[in-house]
């Protein structure tokens, strides 16, 4: 009897992991406040590092489509006028930036849970259940063991 309860106690443990509850792994990974990770100044040194890619596109975006879609306005500017559009528009998606990667944070973050629930979770509890297969028939032998003691102690008192 202790073995097998010995044995259900490591095999609780890993269920209770995956439990909605306080402490479970979908509680965590709902409480998690990317927010603070992800702050302003880090979305603004980010922003930075993608700096050569936006004037890569935005450069070709002024030369080349614009004057592919809508001829007459290539007609109007010039490299200067794309220079200072260009310019306009970085600054604009620099203030914008921050703004929009706390939004696809949190969508992500929603996300995550939905495919932890959907995907994830059984997956992840079925690897604990063979890493933690050692551990349990530790505790059944413990049990058992634990079991025949007393059984002893019992007889003999």
């Amino acid at each position: 009897m202790t073995a097998i309860f010995g044995w259900m106690v490591a095999w609780l443990f890993v269920k209770a992991l995956f439990l909605n509850w306080k402490g479970g792994i979908s509680q965590s990974i709902s409480s998690l406040n990317f927010e603070q990770l992800i702050t302003t100044e880090a979305s603004l040194k980010q922003f930075d590092f993608l700096l050569p890619t936006l004037d890569k596109h935005l450069d070709n975006f002024f030369n080349n489509k614009l004057t592919q879609k809508m001829p007459m306005i290539a007609m109007f500017i010039g490299n200067k006028t794309i220079d200072q559009l260009k310019e306009v528009f970085i600054e604009e998606l620099k203030l914008m930036f921050p703004e929009l990667v706390q939004k696809l944070l949190k969508g992500s973050v929603k996300e995550l849970e939905s495919a932890f629930q959907e995907k994830w979770k059984k997956k992840l509890e079925i690897v604990l259940f063979k890493a933690t297969y050692k551990l349990r028939i530790a505790a059944f032998i413990l049990g058992f063991i634990w079991g025949i003691l007393l059984f002893l102690l019992n007889q003999v008192l």
